[in-house]
């Protein structure tokens, strides 16, 4: 795709939906594990919960947002494929393919976020050096 519509708002505001659904829905998914990380991180659920949200309102808030982003990802994707080349159309496609992929691995192939392993995963302390800075 030419560097115009790379750069074009409205496909801009297509990546930004993608990365929010998939994000988000990871934030839900990692929930078990990631509220057992000692030490810092943000989360979207933890983030709600934080504010005085029980647990399930936030993850029901974060579900919300998700659903939010999704239909707004197919309003704005459907005018954008009218003036789209092919290769944007493709990249459209791609990024459609992304946010469903990800749930298939989450629903179908990983077991990263598996209740069974979430003990042992949710502390990273080994794997990340106590003196690392990023």
């Amino acid at each position: 795709m030419t560097a115009d519509e790379y750069h074009h708002p409205a496909v801009h505001q297509l990546r930004m939906h993608a990365n929010n659904v998939v994000c988000w829905a990871n934030d839900i998914q990692s929930l078990p594990v990631e509220a057992r990380q000692p030490g810092q991180f943000r989360n979207m659920v933890t983030l709600y919960a934080s504010q005085g949200r029980t647990l399930t309102e936030a993850v029901e808030a974060t579900a919300g947002r998700v659903r939010a982003e999704i239909v707004a990802f197919s309003s704005l994707a459907r005018p954008t494929r009218d003036w789209a080349s092919p290769a944007l159309a493709g990249y459209i496609e791609g990024m459609q393919d992304w946010m469903r992929g990800y749930q298939d691995w989450y629903d179908h192939d990983t077991q990263r976020y598996a209740t069974a392993h979430a003990e042992h995963d949710a502390d990273d302390r080994t794997v990340v050096p106590s003196d690392w800075k990023p």
